[in-house]
């Protein structure tokens, strides 16, 4: 219990002025709010499960000794009025009973704490998380001697062994799919939505096609600049004018503080003043991306300035610095890509992928000709010519491992970065995870034998 409390509540910084109600009060009335479903949830939720657990072992343990004196003592002084098996049946559902409501009340009173706490986060799904893990805690201290008694143990670990194979062999495809994409996410170029990351630099044009590109379509736009033939969405910045095809695409509008200036390059100007954001969310070209899990992005881009942070958005579809579809931008000299999927999270830095040095050339204003594809799971990014080419397997067969130590902040920042070249522990985290797909194979061909031999001598 204390252990809970310390561990949820920590380091004890509460708010109790007149600023510090009405700022919980505020975050009273967002707890009910739709979360949104992507790794990181089900990664906090999993964690807070697992968190309090322990305090559903402790208490079942207690009330279950407790229930098995009142069961011998049933036995003896109670032989005739209600059966000790049914007395026993009966104390089982009230520890349940008390595990859920000591249970939630304790999540429901931390919560409520954290609600003080500027440097907690609440949540109602915390609550209900909460309430799982000391329940399933405390429910399985309760049955294990039942489930020792009507089951056979072969028969347990082949249960286990095939819920885990089938999850390992059928999970990886689906975390990485564009299924979790929003369709109300705005499409920018030169900053975010809500601002705050603005780049400085030229755009000539943007395509966004719902296939992945062959290689003659790829090395024709970066040697010639030739857009692919068919396109769910094409913007093209001359001398000022954006023109766009098909005419079903939302305008590209001006959100600045001075007028857009124009160029002789073919090309439109962004800066933190100015810089351009969809009319309105172009729900149909994301929805034709998400519909054939797969895309190819063009663009022709030139940054004005060696060194920008952010990373500074050159084109963005997304709706705030940390909710995303997708982010190709610049920090510092490299160029990054951030892409949201289940696994990557929505803001798409479990991991970003980093091209370094693309913006180094001493002729900045020299245009960079980018092509990004993405075919679940793989991300490829294009600059200016086919041998330079940069393939990231976002596989969680490929990344859990590094993940993992980011979860649970064995690594220095909260997400992490994969730099094209540099090494990746992708390898190692791939082979480790064959190897338990082989493992819990080899148990359940072993259970399955163990079964099958235990039938033969019944028959017998």
């Amino acid at each position: 219990m204390a252990i809970v409390v310390h561990g949820t509540l920590f380091p004890y910084e509460f708010d109790f002025s007149g600023v510090g109600i009405e700022t919980a009060q505020a975050r009273l009335a967002g707890l009910f709010q739709k979360p949104s479903l992507d790794r990181a949830f089900w990664v906090d939720a999993f964690q807070n499960i697992l968190f309090f657990m322990p305090l559903g072992f402790g208490l079942g343990y207690l009330w279950k000794e407790h229930s098995y004196a009142w069961h011998r003592s049933g036995q003896v002084l109670n032989q005739q009025s209600v059966s000790p098996e049914r007395n026993y049946r009966r104390n089982q559902h009230t520890i349940f009973i008390r595990l859920l409501v000591f249970s939630f009340c304790v999540s429901l009173g931390v919560e409520l704490l954290q609600l003080f706490a500027p440097s907690r986060n609440t949540s109602v799904y915390d609550l209900l998380s909460n309430t799982v893990g000391g329940v399933l805690g405390g429910w399985l201290i309760v049955y294990a001697r039942q489930w020792r008694k009507g089951l056979s143990l072969p028969l347990v670990r082949a249960a286990i062994a095939l819920c885990l194979l089938a999850f390992l062999l059928f999970f990886p495809h689906h975390a990485t799919s564009l299924q979790s994409w929003e369709e109300f996410y705005y499409l920018t170029v030169g900053n975010e939505v809500s601002g705050g990351r603005p780049w400085r630099g030229e755009i000539s044009s943007l395509s966004l096609s719902d296939r992945v590109a062959s290689e003659r379509e790829i090395e024709s736009f970066l040697e010639k600049g030739t857009p692919m033939a068919s396109t769910v969405g094409n913007y093209r910045f001359a001398q000022g004018e954006i023109v766009r095809s098909p005419q079903s695409l939302p305008l590209l509008v001006w959100k600045s503080s001075s007028a857009p200036t124009s160029n002789q390059r073919e090309s439109v100007s962004v800066s933190p003043k100015r810089w351009l954001i969809t009319k309105t969310a172009p729900s149909e070209l994301t929805a034709a991306l998400k519909r054939n899990d797969a895309f190819t992005l063009t663009a022709q881009v030139s940054s004005t300035k060696v060194e920008q942070f952010g990373p500074a958005r050159i084109i963005s579809l997304s709706l705030n610095n940390h909710d995303r579809n997708f982010t190709l931008g610049q920090n510092g000299s490299a160029l990054i890509f951030q892409l949201a999927t289940a696994w990557t999270g929505r803001n798409g830095i479990w991991p970003e992928f980093v091209i370094p040095g693309v913006f180094e050339s001493e002729d900045i204003l020299i245009p960079r000709n980018v092509v990004v594809t993405y075919q679940n799971p793989l991300l490829t990014v294009y600059v200016d010519d086919l041998s330079q080419v940069h393939q990231l397997n976002l596989s969680p067969r490929r990344t859990w491992l590094w993940t993992g130590l980011n979860i649970f902040r064995a690594t220095k920042t909260k997400y992490w970065q994969v730099r094209a070249d540099a090494s990746t522990p992708s390898q190692l985290s791939s082979a480790i995870y064959w190897a338990i797909c082989f493992f819990l194979l080899a148990i359940l061909i072993h259970a399955f034998s163990s079964l099958w031999q235990s039938i033969k001598r019944r028959s017998s």
